[in-house]
Formats: C-alpha cells, structure tokens, sequence
C-alpha cells in the first residue's frame, strides 16, 4: 500500500486488536470505522461493515492480531481502499466548463461508487468526494500542512475551486466476516430419543425404509429456512409426507411467477424460496446491499444523506428485485447531462456483460419452475403450461431483442469513445490557455506593484494561514544589472562570492494583495522572509556554487553545479507533471514538493522537500523523495538534483536508504558523489541538508 497513505492511517487513534475473526466481529458490532492492520495486510471497516482489504486477504485475520486504527472521518477507509485499487477514470473536466456540482448531482442520482479527485492545477489542496451507491461524502486536505476538512465545508470549498477534476469508478464488494464456531459444549444439543423418536417410512425410491432426524435447533434459530424438497414438521397426526394446502398454493404461485417472469440479459432477479404461506407474501420488499456511507443512527431509505447536503433523487432499486448493487455494475451515468437519456440512468456498461444463447435461455426458464417432492400428490386442477414450440419461439423473439439491444448500446460506446478524444483535445487546449493566463497575472501583479509604489491602491486587512500563502507565492531570481556578476560568471571562475550577494536579488510575486496581508500576525514580506523555503533559495543561489567551486568538486557534482545559473524561478508547495507509457496509452500525473526551481522555459532543475519539525527525518521521507524524484528525473532529462532540507538530523536508517539509492560504498566506480542512476544517461544528485540557526549545512554529498 502507498506509505504516504500508511503513516496518515498510523496518525489516527490506535487500539489493539485480537482474536482474529472474533475481533472483527467485535469491532463490526461497535460500527468501527478505519483500518486494521495484521501482518503486511490491511482491512478497511466502514461504520462495521468490511469494504476491502489490501495487501492480502480475508484470510489473513482468521487468527490474527494486530492494531486497529479509528478513522477521524467516515470517508477515509473508503476512500484510501479505492485509491489503492485505483479504479477506472472515466473522465477528467475543467471546473469553469463543467461545474463540479453538476456532475455531483448526475453522480447520486445514478448510483456512482468511485471517488472524484481534484488536485490537478489546484494549489490550495486536494479534494475528494467519494461515493458508494450514490451516496457521497466530501473530505479535503488543504495547505502544506494537509489540515483535514470535511462535510459540508470541504464541498463547498472544492465546489469554488478552479482547476481538473478526475471521476474514477471503483468496484465495491461488501465482506462477510466468516462467523467463528462456539465450543462444543454450548452449541450441542442433546436430543431425548425416549420422547423425540425418529419416524420412520417406507417411501424411499428404493423401498427401504428411511428415517426423519429431528430438525436442527442451532438451524432454526439462526433464520435458516429448509429448501422446498425437503420435508418439514407437521402438526401431531398428520401425514410427514403430504404437504399442507397453503404450501402447495404457494408452490403454485410460484410455479406461475415462474411462468411470468421477464428475462433480462446481465443480471438475473434473486429468486424466493417458499417454506409457507407467509414466506409467499407479494408485500416482501427486495433487500439491498449493505451501504458502508449510511450513519447507523439514520433510518433507510428516505433519509438524507450524511453529509446532510441536498442530493439530486436518488434513484431506487425496481420492484422486479433487482438489487442496488446490481443495478449499480449494469448501469453508469453520462457525465455529460446532455447525453444522459431520460428515464435510463445514462451509458449501459456492457463489457461484462455474459452472452446468453437459446439453449440457455430454455434451461433458465425451465430452472426457474419449483419441483415438487418425489412423495408430493399430484396437483388438483393444475395450470395448463405452454406449448414446447411457442416457448421456444417467444425466447427467440426475446434473445433477438437483446441481441438488438446490445448493438444499439456498442454504437452508444464508440459515440462516447468519440467524445472523450474530443475531451482530450479541449483538456490540451485548457492547458495552454492556463499557461497564458498564468503569464497574464503575472504582468498584472507587475502593474498592482507599480500603483502601490504611486500610492493608488487601497488596502485591506487580510488573514492567511502560511500554508495558503506559501502556496500562492513564486519567487524569482532577478539581478540588477547582467551586465555585471552572474550566476553564469561563476561558473566560468571570474566571480567572487561578495559580487554575487550585491548584483542578486530574490524578488516575490503571489496570488493575493501581499501589502495587505498578515501571516501568523506578522506582514507577509516579513513572514515571507523568515520561511525555511525562501533562506533555502538564497542559499543555493547566492553559496552554493562557491562552496562546490572552493572544495573542487565541480566534476562530482557537475550536472548540479551546470544547473544552478539556470534557475529562473522557484515556485512553492509545487506540482510537477509527468508523462509516461501505460498499456500503450499516454498518461499524465501531479507530483507535489515544497519546492520546485525551474529554467525560463519551466523545465524543473532541482526539487525539494522539508521537514520543519524538531523529530529527524526518517527512512520513509526520504524513500517518498528518491520514489518521485526519480519519476521526475525519468520524463525530464533537466532534473539535476533533489533535495531533502531538515531542521533536525537524519536517522541512521534514513542515511541507509539515500546510500541504498545512490550505489555508495567502497566498491562504487562512479566519480559523481550522491548520484541516483536511473539509467547510462539518466539520473540525479541526491542531497541531504540540515538547516540550523539561519545556515544551511550540506550532509550528502560530503564536499
């Protein structure tokens, strides 16, 4: 499982959890929500019920012991679950063209279980709302920080936001928790045979007599209810053999819904087995799924959702007895509202779909018709069946109607492949027209500068966390003239470090109207300024070349060392997109870093991430660094280095996964320090720094 994922569920409140299957249930009964770990496999609980296990199987819990992990929110185990099996994108929308609550609405009222994730060209979070038969919760995690919101406020928020949102379908199969076996000695059942005598008859098929057992206590108590075939009790002096009246009326009715019953291609209506009269009952409701979103304190079906947002109508289970969940895998909803037929639900899926032939279509209906007992009396007054012939003319006629169904829906598929090219090619173009747009807010915050400084702007007092104002802040390495010490110079030898600090310059620029906003109460320059970030940048703009030019070290690290009089900019809390292959089809994925420092043309040159807090910095942060630097590194050949920055130390079993990584110890040939080989012409520098008392101090490579 993804060990971003793992440490957030090992943040929540934890218990101990034993007993194995017996646990389970114990936790299912209090309608325990999150995760529970055994071994290397985790299972996901949603308000009691098993919504899915990663990492192994069912299995794996029989005997096990473990830790149980209390969710802070009721959409986390779900969701974390589906973004492991990750699931099925069905498509991807720009929220000024197609508003997230539009596609909200069509989501419910179809019966969606996925999630939809927007984080694509969003920098204040990632957004979530995750469904399981159209019902919906939203969560969100917001700032650098992460800090959780959920409900009504983490929807409204995704709901305002600009940016990509993707709809990913995930399959859903609700477990069973095997029940466990009492002892012995208090599930047996002692039988006086001095009072409960085996009857005994002498209709068996074979003409030997045959015995009747006395029913099964433990059987009936737990609701079981004996097939149609078999005998059942009856009353003192009656015929163990004869059925009652009302059984054999409900066998006729059955025998004639039997006949009546309409047949549907992909997913057949659960039969009803009939005990008696009142098992046949017409007023029987069909049972649906168990729903992992649903509060337990609400009262199905009519109540509103938990989130207690106002849905669209949900839509409901037919009475043919078709279920939830089945009608869930037959029908999925146009994301377009335009394309959505009316009254249908939207795109049939008919992939999975199994074809049926004639021969089968006979043997369902006669499978369908209940037998009666070998010892059963024949029938009074039976209804006449239908002819061979004309049964087997009218399943023709209704096999060619499916037949014709299908083609109608494999055209509706290619229409809908059409538009999702057509999707693609507009998503391409939106793309464009953000990098535009993004240029043009640039040169707008230059003209607010420049009527701030002629006293034209009328300021106002805002409040930001400084993870929303780190997000919407770019900083830029400017110098006053080119004409005299660059970056560029200092490579070439003809600088000196004083040069440098007099001729660079960082200069900001944000989202937002920086002179009227305060950070943790301080003005944002001042905040700005004081960041682990921006004393990062200085650092490696303004000290770092001389410190690799001084210890003679421009060869070892000569990709780092060519990289750094290219940077242009430094963006924070950033995102790097990525292309690769996949099943022969090109896909596109965000990475996200504290800090990403790129050329003029935006190519990424070096990446960062931090760790602000007083604990070391651990295997797993740095292992989440290598992973997605080298990921970076594998589609952009101008990555040079990645940085790791700590304000602590590193434990020693972090500095055993970056020697891991980079192929270092005594028998390493290669000349280049701290170096990530990705291939003969790929790879990075892999850089640890600690950060103490306003200095930055380079740990790896040793210079």
């Amino acid at each position: 499982m993804d060990q971003t994922t793992v440490e957030r569920i090992r943040d929540w409140e934890a218990r101990s959890f034993e007993g194995g299957y017996r646990g389970l249930h114990a936790l299912a009964d209090d309608q325990f929500t999150g995760a529970v770990v055994a071994g290397s496999a985790w299972l996901f609980m949603q308000n009691g019920r098993v919504v899915g296990i990663a990492d192994g199987a069912l299995s794996a819990f029989e005997d096990a012991s473990g830790t149980a992990y209390a969710a802070p929110h009721s959409s986390l185990p779900l969701l974390y679950f589906m973004q492991h099996e990750g699931g099925e994108t069905r498509a991807k929308y720009y929220t000024n063209d197609t508003p997230l609550r539009e596609v909200d609405d069509q989501l419910t009222s179809g019966n969606f279980s996925g999630y939809v994730e927007l984080s694509d060209n969003v920098l204040s979070g990632d957004y979530y709302l995750v469904y399981y038969a159209g019902r919906s919760k939203a969560v969100a995690f917001v700032g650098n920080s992460g800090r959780m919101l959920t409900d009504d406020e983490a929807f409204d928020r995704a709901a305002d936001e600009v940016g990509i949102y993707a709809v990913k379908a995930v399959d859903v199969d609700i477990l069973d928790i095997p029940d466990v076996a009492e002892p012995d000695s208090a599930s047996a059942t002692v039988v006086d045979t001095d009072e409960a005598p085996a009857q005994s008859t002498s209709d068996s098929p074979d003409g030997a007599d045959s015995t009747v057992e006395p029913a099964d206590d433990a059987g009936a108590t737990a609701g079981e209810a004996p097939p149609t075939t078999e005998e059942t009790p009856t009353a003192p002096g009656t015929d163990a053999r004869e059925p009652t009246e009302s059984a054999a009326a409900a066998s006729e009715e059955a025998d004639a819904a039997a006949e009546d019953e309409e047949i549907d291609v992909g997913t057949e209506s659960p039969g009803t087995t009939v005990d008696n009269a009142d098992a046949a009952s017409d007023d029987a409701e069909p049972t649906s799924p168990p729903d992992p979103l649903a509060d337990p304190s609400e009262t199905p079906p009519d109540s509103p959702l938990p989130d207690d947002r106002e849905p669209a109508e949900v839509s409901r289970a037919p009475a043919s007895g078709l279920s939830t969940r089945a009608l869930e895998t037959r029908s999925i909803p146009s994301l377009d509202p335009a394309k959505t037929d009316e009254g249908a639900g939207g795109r049939i899926d008919t992939a999975n779909r199994p074809e049926r032939t004639e021969q089968s279509l006979v043997r369902e209906s006669s499978s369908r018709r209940p037998t009666g007992t070998p010892n059963a009396p024949p029938k009074q007054d039976p209804p006449q069946s239908p002819q061979p012939d004309s049964e087997v003319e009218d399943l023709r006629a209704a096999l060619q109607n499916q037949k014709n169904e299908v083609a109608r829906l494999e055209t509706q598929l290619e229409s809908v492949t059409d538009d999702r090219e057509v999707l693609q090619a507009e998503r391409e173009e939106l793309e464009a027209e953000v990098s535009r747009l993004e240029a043009e807010v640039a040169r707008l915050e230059t003209l607010l500068d420049e009527a701030r400084e002629n006293g034209t702007a009328v300021g106002r007092d805002e409040r930001m966390t400084p993870a929303e104002a780190l997000s919407g802040t770019n900083l830029f390495v400017r110098y006053n003239s080119k004409s005299k010490t660059t970056l560029q110079s200092v490579l070439e030898g003809e600088a000196e470090a004083m040069d440098i600090v007099e001729n660079l310059r960082i200069e900001y620029h944000t989202q937002f109207d920086a002179a009227d906003v305060s950070v943790d109460g301080q003005q944002f320059e001042a905040f700005l300024t004081e960041t682990v970030q921006y004393r990062f940048v200085e650092w490696l703009t303004r000290s770092l070349l001389f410190e690799i030019r001084d210890t003679g070290n421009e060869e070892a690290v000569r990709e780092l060392f060519a990289a750094i009089p290219k940077i242009d900019r430094a963006e924070l809390n950033a995102k790097v997109s990525i292309r690769y292959q996949q099943d022969g089809e090109e896909h596109r994925e965000q990475l996200t870093f504290d800090v990403v420092l790129r050329d003029r043309m935006g190519n990424p040159l070096v990446v960062a991430d931090f760790n602000d807090s007083r604990d070391p910095a651990t295997e797993s942060m740095l292992a989440s660094l290598i992973t997605e630097g080298s990921r970076v590194a594998e589609t952009a050949d101008s990555l040079s280095a990645a940085f790791f920055v700590t304000s602590s130390f590193y434990d020693p079993d972090a500095l055993e996964t970056a020697a891991d990584a980079t192929g270092g110890g005594l028998l390493s040939r290669d000349k280049r320090k701290s170096y990530v080989k990705l291939s003969r012409k790929q790879g990075y520098h892999l850089c640890l720094v600690e950060a103490r008392g306003g200095e930055f101090y380079m740990n790896l490579p040793e210079l």
